[in-house]
């Protein structure tokens, strides 16, 4: 095996490296999400330092790797390139109900509650939300949204 092969062969390990350790990030960062603001955990204090140890690497492997890796076409295999194709086509289609059914899923929580003030999922639509605050939502949860498919097409893959 040539140097250029052995590069290039850690090259596509690594990105499979890297999708792994963004989806172990997105798995700490939707529990945290889910346990904080679902039934008022602070799984991760801001004021305990080892929390930052735990969320500052997860926060970097939802956000930047997972951006690095939808472009980084130079790291992905053939195996990797298909998975990620099909992995586009499946978070573009998402992309496009997701509106419908949160509307939707809106008007029925508002109807069920019968309350004017939104719950968590719901109050990043109303208008004192910033749309930076709003973006940063959306593009962290496209990232992770991305990284859950690739992985779930992987595993699918496997069997």
């Amino acid at each position: 095996m040539t140097e250029t092969t052995a590069k290039r062969d850690f090259k596509y390990r690594l990105y499979f490296w890297l999708m792994d350790f963004s989806f172990l990030s997105a798995l700490v960062i939707i529990s945290n999400v889910v346990l904080d603001h679902g039934f008022g955990i602070d799984t991760l204090p801001a004021d305990k330092p080892w929390a930052a140890v735990i969320a500052i690497p997860s926060i970097i492997g939802v956000s930047l790797i997972p951006g690095f890796l939808i472009v980084a076409k130079f790291m992905r295999d053939e195996y990797a390139e298909l998975l990620w194709r099909r992995t586009g086509v499946i978070v573009i289609y998402l992309l496009a109900f997701t509106p419908y059914v949160y509307m939707i899923s809106n008007w029925i929580t508002y109807w069920i509650l019968r309350s004017e003030k939104a719950p968590f999922p719901y109050n990043i639509t109303v208008p004192e939300t910033h749309l930076h605050t709003v973006m940063a939502y959306v593009s962290i949860y496209v990232m992770i949204v991305f990284v859950c498919v690739f992985q779930f097409l992987r595993w699918k893959d496997s069997r």
